[in-house]
């Protein structure tokens, strides 16, 4: 991501409740990488990329023709829809460990809009399974 979209993101968490409440509040990036989830289906890999390489209007979500995960390589030029989540944290009691309040990027879409070698730094790989698959895998 853009260290400046980053920054806005920062900005924008900093003002909910969730920030306040926790100093060792916890984010969702690494530099300049983010990490995004789904849980619309853990049992599967992510299904809500297309092919927006011809579309004339990306927010006419009806023009966007379904596209495979697996057609999508690292380096190309891809448009990621998401939404920001804040969440307050739990302390630590005797049969749970807690955690500290932080933010995650919850993934909505991924479309491909072009061929193009989109790549800032090489080596950036998309991982489109689930995290339930993720856990059975390792």
């Amino acid at each position: 991501m853009d260290p400046e979209e980053i920054q806005k993101i920062r900005q924008l968490v900093k003002t909910c409740p969730a920030y306040a409440a926790d100093e060792e509040f916890r984010w969702p990036f690494v530099g300049t990488e983010a990490k995004f989830n789904s849980r619309a289906n853990l049992n599967g890999d992510f299904s809500d990329t297309w092919d927006g390489r011809n579309s004339t209007n990306m927010s006419d979500i009806n023009e966007r023709i379904p596209l495979p995960a697996d057609k999508i390589d690292a380096g190309k030029n891809v448009l990621v829809e998401y939404t920001i989540v804040p969440y307050l944290g739990r302390k630590a009691t005797d049969k749970d460990e807690g955690f500290s309040a932080g933010c995650s990027l919850e993934l909505l879409s991924v479309g491909l809009l072009s061929d193009e070698d989109g790549r800032k730094h090489k080596g950036r790989r998309f991982d489109f399974d689930s995290p339930s698959k993720k856990r059975r895998t390792k």
